[in-house]
Formats: C-alpha cells, sequence, structure tokens
C-alpha cells in the first residue's frame, strides 16, 4: 500500500508540475516577439512563481502527501471512504474556484493575442482616449523600476457617496491607461474603458491568446493543488501524534517538506499582492481598505504550520491555542500598513522587479529543494564543519 501512495501522488503531482510549467513556456513562446518580459514580471504570481516555487512546494509536499495517503487508507477508520469522498470534494472545489478566476471580470493583459497587442502598438485603438494594452503596462514596469512606491499613482475608483472628496481625487496625476495626467473621476472613467476593452478582447476567439487557453485549463490543477495543500497541511497538525507513531522512518521528511513548502508559498502571497497594485494602476482600486485576495488565506495556514512543525522538530510538546494565534495574527495584520507590504512587492517580486531578484529566488528554490532531496548530505557538511572549527580552536589554557 504504501508503494501504491507513492505512485498515486507522484503521477498526481506531476500532472499538476506540467500545469504549473507549461504556462510559463507557452508565455515565452508565443509572446517572444513583443515584451514576453513585461508580462512575466507583471504576473509573477502566475508565471513566475508555479514554475519555481509552485514546484518546489510540490516536491516538499510529496512526502507529507503520501504519509497522508497512505495513514487515511490504513489507519483511519472508514479512512478510505472518507479519502475518496474528500477527493471528489476538493476536485469539485477547484472546479469551482477555477471557474470563478477563469470567468473573473479583470482579465489579463497576456489573454490577448500577440498580433493584436502588436496591433495596436502600431495604430492607436479606437478608443483615443486611452492607450494600447501594451503600452500602458510597459510604463507601468517603467516606472515600477524607478520608484520605491507607486501607491500614491493609484487611485480609488470605489466613492463614497457620503463623503466628500478629498483634494488628492482632484488633482491631476499620471494615469496608466490614458497615458496623461488626469483627475481620479477622470482616470477611473479611463480605467473602466481599458477593462472592458481588455474584457472583450480576451473573450474575443479570434483575438484570444494560445496563452489564455492553456492557463484556463491549468488554472483548475492550480486550484485543486492550493486546496489539497491547504487539507494536507491542516489535518497532518491534527494527525500529528498518530503520524509520529506510524511513520517514524520517515518523519523528518514529512516535517521538512511541510515547513519548506510552507515557506514557499508564501511567495505565491507577496507576488499576488505585487500583482495587485499593477491591477489597480491599471483598472483602479475598486475596494476600500485591505483587498482580500485568495492567497490571503495563505499566510496564517503557512505561519501555523510553521510553528507547529518547527516546535515538532525540536522535541517540545506543540500546545497551541486556536485562539491566541487568530488573535495574534489578527493584532500583525492591523499593525501591519498595507500598501508598504504592496509596494514592497510590487518592487521586488511584481511589475518593478529585477532580473537579479529573480535570478536570487531561482537560487532560494533551489536551495531549498536541496534541503528536501538531500537532508543526510547537509547535515553530513554541517557536521564536518563543526567538527573542523572545533579541532581548530586553540585550547583554552
Amino acid at each position: 500500500m504504501w508503494s501504491a501512495a507513492r505512485i498515486f501522488v507522484g503521477s498526481l503531482f506531476a500532472l499538476i508540475g506540467v500545469a504549473f510549467v507549461v504556462p510559463a513556456m507557452v508565455l515565452i513562446y508565443e509572446f517572444n516577439a513583443i515584451d514576453w518580459q513585461s508580462l512575466l514580471f507583471a504576473h509573477s504570481h502566475l508565471f513566475f512563481f508555479f514554475p519555481v516555487f509552485g514546484v518546489l512546494a510540490l516536491v516538499a509536499f510529496y512526502a507529507p502527501a503520501v504519509a497522508f495517503t497512505h495513514f487515511y487508507w490504513q489507519y483511519v477508520k472508514f479512512g478510505q471512504v472518507r479519502y475518496v469522498f474528500g477527493f471528489l470534494v476538493v476536485t469539485l472545489a477547484a472546479f469551482g474556484f477555477g471557474s470563478s478566476l477563469n470567468n473573473a471580470a479583470l482579465r489579463g493583459i497576456w489573454e490577448v493575442s500577440p498580433r493584436v497587442l502588436q496591433a495596436e502598438l502600431q495604430s492607436r485603438p479606437s478608443d483615443l482616449q486611452r492607450e494600447p494594452f501594451l503600452a500602458a503596462l510597459k510604463r507601468v514596469r517603467e516606472e515600477g523600476q524607478q520608484r520605491s512606491s507607486i501607491a500614491e499613482l493609484l487611485r480609488s475608483c470605489k466613492f463614497d457617496p457620503l463623503v466628500e472628496q478629498s483634494a488628492a481625487d482632484k488633482a491631476a496625476r499620471h494615469c496608466f491607461p490614458a497615458g496623461k495626467p488626469l483627475t481620479t473621476d477622470e482616470c477611473c472613467r479611463v480605467q473602466g474603458r481599458f477593462s472592458e476593452a481588455l474584457h472583450s478582447a480576451a473573450l474575443d476567439p479570434a483575438r484570444r491568446s494560445l496563452l489564455a487557453q492553456v492557463e484556463a485549463a491549468a488554472t483548475y490543477l492550480k486550484s485543486f493543488f492550493i486546496i489539497v495543500i491547504f487539507i494536507i497541511g491542516a489535518l497532518l497538525v491534527v494527525w500529528q501524534r498518530r503520524i509520529k507513531d506510524h511513520y517514524p522512518a520517515q518523519l523528518e521528511g514529512i516535517e521538512n517538506g511541510v515547513i519548506v513548502g510552507a515557506i514557499a508559498m508564501i511567495v505565491w502571497f507577496l507576488m499576488d499582492y505585487g500583482y495587485q497594485q499593477t491591477s489597480d494602476l491599471l483598472f483602479g482600486r475598486q475596494q476600500t481598505g485591505f483587498p482580500i485576495r485568495l492567497s490571503f488565506v495563505i499566510v496564517p495556514w503557512a505561519v501555523l504550520l510553521v510553528l507547529y512543525f518547527t516546535k515538532s522538530e525540536r522535541g517540545k510538546e506543540t500546545q497551541i491555542n486556536p485562539g491566541q494565534l487568530l488573535t495574534a495574527l489578527a493584532s500583525n495584520v492591523a499593525a501591519v500598513q498595507y500598501d508598504k507590504i504592496a509596494n514592497l512587492s510590487f518592487r521586488l517580486l511584481g511589475a518593478g522587479a529585477e532580473w537579479k531578484i529573480f535570478a536570487l529566488l531561482v537560487f532560494v528554490s533551489i536551495l531549498m529543494l536541496f534541503v528536501i532531496l538531500f537532508p543526510n548530505f547537509l547535515t553530513s557538511v554541517f557536521g564536518q564543519l563543526e567538527e573542523k572549527a572545533s579541532k581548530e580552536k586553540p585550547p583554552i589554557t
């Protein structure tokens, strides 16, 4: 049964891995003749995170997923029925989430074919009040690389009818979809037309890109992966003591995988909120206060797993009070200034990022992958270095 669990999880994760990597390859192939780099950086939460840190998370959660599958199949009462039922529920939930994402009102510029984007650059759109799609995105990237903060250029297009507009709303600031300074009211109107034109082009089969079709299919597997690891991580916490009893030989790999996988998923949260800034610049901010994206649920989940399994590795009893944990998380979120975090994510991990930052991220992911695949090698290396340092230390007289 252990071999069957490894084959099942390995085959499923391999399929998901293909869905992580292929869209990025299609992006580079299809948009190679135009500015594919701006599309990659601006949408790093889709086309950089998944082929790099997503694959890392897949490898990291492989051992936990195998143990979880075997545990439910062998040691949980009615475990086989519960596992199959849960698998079906997760599949339906992934289909629902994937469908909601694929049918969202706001579309990505990468969903429009390169032919249409190139034609727009050569001759202005019929709506002369807006910039071509790719020209607006290029300007966002150019400014993002030169500024430490982009928040002052964001426009809130959701107005409170009971509160007067501020002086800043009446001032003329650069509006990216228009390519010139406008007041907030004027910019929001252009952003609305920009969004509507992009929605129309992205859903028109004659103007829709190949990448849009590939990513639409991949979105279901990406949604499935996120839901699965969320559930596996939470249930491994619930069943931790029994997991220790049944899998002592695999325990180190399971705990290391959970910790590394949880840390990797934090990168998705940061990149996703970096894209939120790009979206607000192009389409206007459609909410007041802190925007809640799907990736936000990763934060408390990752914090819980890292705290829980780090304490477990140190051999301590893990008595975590859920109320205290939620209180601490809520207070920390309230203390964080969203614009500062989002600006940093935009500058380092989003449209304003530079290749050297992404090269460093690739190196970090490879290092973390090495930790998962060869934990004994690293332990041996550090042990030898520590032993060598102790021998070279002069004796105390």
